[in-house]
């Protein structure tokens, strides 16, 4: 009854975590899991959507990009599918794989074989957004405070992302906090 009521202010960043969901998500906060090493994304009636690919995973070694779009796990179709049922999909053992069909743009790619690792959680990561010289945006992600980290203090690896960027060219910055 919750779930549909969350479901129904049309927000798809509110959500209902029941005793199990919730339990999940402590997991991953802690700074690792097992899976494909992607967080996703999913509005109601739609695909699953790569919000952003873990470096040294199994979706970055598949050639799996941010925006990419999971239209089948496996045989299943993930339109009708909840964000819950598609986790269940990717996560699993270390070493097994998962076959998904993913839509980039307007073309849908041939099925692409992912292998699950351990995933490690990063809790700062950065990029460059863009690769023009005139708009050489840098961008620092805060994944969350998980309770086990690389074992590196946040704020000297926040100024070593920093001093990399601008190594980089980067002409300014977005820091993103989107989950804390």
């Amino acid at each position: 009854m919750l779930a549909a009521l969350f479901a129904g202010i049309g927000d798809p960043h509110a959500v209902y975590l029941n005793r199990r969901s919730t339990a999940e998500n402590e997991r991953t906060q802690q700074g690792s899991f097992t899976g494909v090493g992607a967080e996703v994304g999913k509005p109601k009636d739609e695909p699953l959507i790569i919000s952003s690919v873990f470096p040294n995973s199994g979706a970055e070694d598949a050639g799996i990009k941010e925006g990419d779009q999971i239209v089948k796990i496996g045989a299943r179709d993930t339109v009708p599918m909840t964000i819950e049922q598609c986790v269940d999909l990717l996560r699993g053992a270390i070493g097994t794989t998962v076959v998904v069909t993913v839509k980039r743009g307007d073309a849908e790619l041939p099925p692409i074989t992912i292998t699950r690792k351990l995933v490690v959680t990063p809790v700062l990561f950065s990029k460059m957004l863009t690769d023009k010289p005139k708009d050489n945006v840098g961008y620092v992600y805060l994944a969350s405070f998980p309770e086990k980290s690389d074992g590196r203090n946040l704020d000297e690896r926040f100024k070593q992302l920093v001093l990399e960027l601008r190594a980089r060219k980067a002409t300014s910055l977005v820091f993103d906090l989107r989950f804390d």
